[in-house]
């Protein structure tokens, strides 16, 4: 994979001998300081290449105290190495003292460990208590991973085309929860290419100057979406597109948000369990779900799966259309604005087993659908909080609809969360309730609160492009600022 990538631009590889003597201990001379601002060997793509393997795990063989080495997948999650399940086989990166690239350890220099050892792949982990002691499958992955800690450890940021995003792990500065995507100019010329391939293809002769997949293709951050989505395949990435805008133009979705839907009131006394309320911290606003106090029967009973998968639609394209689909525009003006990815915050106090039966799970199915494979990368992130001792059994099932990508930006946490959503929330845009600070009059949950008002009366009379000329939407967007 190494090779394949870089095309065979490996790294030098350093050289060492086998100590003639057991060493006990790290050598003194290799102080944390001078490890952490040694300027690292690595490239733009061989950070790539270490942020990657780093992500989904690389497999070394681990060497212990006792007994024979095994082989481990050895990865980097939330700011620590681990290599198992167990919460002893972790070391947090920010403990690691120094890295050691010879035999040089008493974990190596047991006999019994000393035969077979090559010092050409070994290297430790250091820390004040321990040392992670790991043998490379070739040369090339061991200085990979040895040059790659150095340089995340550095004081001094690498270039490079990933980073470390905001809860530690390794991810593509385009995957990062970051209004401003930081294209390198290779994914510029993609961006360029997506877009020339999108018009030769037969969808767009098809639907030429029609739906908002159309028209939105001179935006390089809608072409750059389809693009990650895909790891960046341009074939796959095209195909995505076209789907999607096929699917559009069946069901008449650019049409949706045009036209009156005086049915919302009612809906949304059914199913005013979900609404709009601010932003995150990076921008995004936040879609607040309180799926324990959904009465699944009376939603039934009312309507049926595709009037409520409708409505779902109706209302994320609104909040395209109407909030998110800015993003460009307020950067020329060299203004904040709205990020065009949401942050949602699904609450499952009171959720009861009788609400996960086949219907739900028939209605889960299709909105991940939609929301993956017609409208990527447009969730940033999402806190799943107060989930009942039984919600892993049902997430069991639920991940398998998801990519994994969708997965990665997910949080599952079993009580409220408070600590969590406030590292990312403003208080001031999070209800009370939720932990924040934020009292909308009439309250935050309501049909009433600063921002769903706006939306159900825009909606309920197909009013919402001729509040567009009114300034309208700009009255909407300026309430979650």
């Amino acid at each position: 994979w190494w090779t394949r990538n870089l095309r065979g631009k490996s790294l030098p590889v350093p050289t060492a001998e086998k100590s003639s003597s057991a060493v006990s201990s790290p050598k003194p001379s290799l102080k944390k300081e001078d490890v952490m601002r040694r300027k690292s060997l690595m490239g733009k793509e061989e950070v790539t290449a270490f942020s990657l393997s780093a992500a989904r795990g690389s497999q070394f063989l681990k060497f212990g105290r006792h007994g024979k080495p095994h082989t481990k997948t050895v990865s980097i999650v939330d700011g620590e190495l681990r290599w198992g399940s167990s919460s002893k086989r972790k070391l947090v990166l920010k403990d690691i003292t120094s890295i050691l690239e010879t035999c040089e350890t008493a974990v190596f220099t047991k006999s019994s460990n000393s035969k077979l050892a090559d010092p050409a792949l070994c290297f430790s982990l250091v820390t004040a208590t321990r040392t992670l002691d790991l043998m490379a499958k070739d040369p090339n992955e061991k200085t990979l991973w040895v040059e790659g800690l150095r340089g995340l450890l550095s004081d001094e940021p690498l270039e490079t085309t990933h980073r470390v995003s905001f809860n530690g792990n390794m991810e593509p500065i385009s995957a990062c929860p970051n209004p401003d995507l930081n294209l390198s100019s290779a994914q510029k010329n993609m961006c360029e290419g997506f877009r020339a391939a999108a018009k030769a293809h037969e969808t767009f002769d098809a639907h030429k100057g029609k739906g908002e997949f159309i028209e939105n293709l001179s935006s390089e951050r809608f072409c750059a979406r389809w693009l990650i989505a895909r790891n960046w395949n341009m074939e796959k990435a095209i195909v995505m597109w076209s789907n999607a805008v096929q699917w559009r133009a069946a069901n008449g979705i650019d049409k949706l948000i045009d036209e009156p839907y005086p049915e919302l009131p009612k809906m949304e006394a059914v199913m005013g369990n979900n609404y709009m309320h601010g932003t995150d911290k990076l921008g995004r606003p936040l879609h607040i779900e309180h799926v324990g106090r959904l009465d699944v029967d009376k939603v039934l009973a009312a309507y049926d799966i595709d009037t409520v998968v409708r409505m779902k639609v109706h209302l994320f394209e609104f909040k395209k259309k109407v909030l998110m689909n800015f993003k460009e525009e307020d950067t020329r003006k060299g203004k904040k604005g709205i990020n065009d990815q949401t942050c949602a915050i699904v609450d499952l106090k009171g959720m009861s087993m009788q609400q996960f039966n086949k219907t739900t799970l028939n209605f889960l199915q299709q909105i991940s659908k939609i929301n993956q494979d017609y409208n990527p990368e447009l969730m940033g992130r999402m806190f799943i909080i107060n989930a009942p001792f039984f919600f892993a059994m049902i997430w069991k099932i639920v991940k398998g609809f998801l990519h994994e990508r969708t997965r990665s930006k997910i949080s599952i946490i079993r009580g409220p969360a408070i600590e969590e959503l406030l590292a990312e929330i403003d208080p001031s845009h999070l209800p009370t309730f939720l932990g924040g600070s934020c009292e909308c009059p009439g309250g935050c949950d309501s049909g009433s609160g600063q921002n769903q008002k706006l939306y159900w009366g825009l909606c309920e009379n197909g009013a919402v492009n001729e509040a567009e000329k009114a300034g309208g939407w700009q009255q909407y967007r300026d309430s979650f600022v």
